[in-house]
């Protein structure tokens, strides 16, 4: 499949240092506000989104597809699916996604050895996750 330019300007935006960060292998996120919704993870992962239509959005890391965001003003249920990204440092990563206004669901939660995840909610309520190779809590 081939993607199209960004639309959302990444300037500014933290650059991933390990070769993993930022990455999910796919999802689909429906959200009540997609501005607010792209504004964040555009500053949170550096991710581009290009749009197919007024209502979705092709996610894009690096250029690579990894998911969709739709619009979803008028649903019945919760926002979104949950999708865990990855990062080599989750305690840095919640204080990111915290300044940017997310709140954290879940705290970060020791999987097996070094392996963990933490819950958070962005700035529109969508649930989503942080995962790491490296946790040292």
């Amino acid at each position: 499949m081939t993607t199209a330019h960004e639309d959302h300007d990444t300037t500014g935006s933290a650059q991933a240092a390990d070769s993993d960060e930022g990455m999910v292998v796919f999802w689909h996120l429906r959200t009540p506000d997609t501005d607010a919704a792209r504004a964040f993870y555009c500053e949170l992962f550096g991710w581009q989104f290009h749009e197919i239509n007024h209502l979705t959005f092709a996610v894009l890391n690096r250029g690579r597809m990894i998911g969709c965001m739709v619009a979803d003003k008028d649903r019945s249920e919760a926002p979104g699916s949950v999708l865990y990204v990855q990062v080599a440092d989750l305690p840095g990563a919640l204080k990111r996604a915290t300044a940017l206004g997310a709140a954290v669901a879940t705290e970060p939660m020791n999987v097996q050895g070094t392996q963990a995840f933490a819950d958070l909610r962005d700035p529109t309520g969508t649930v989503f996750g942080l995962w790491t190779e490296n946790w040292q809590g």
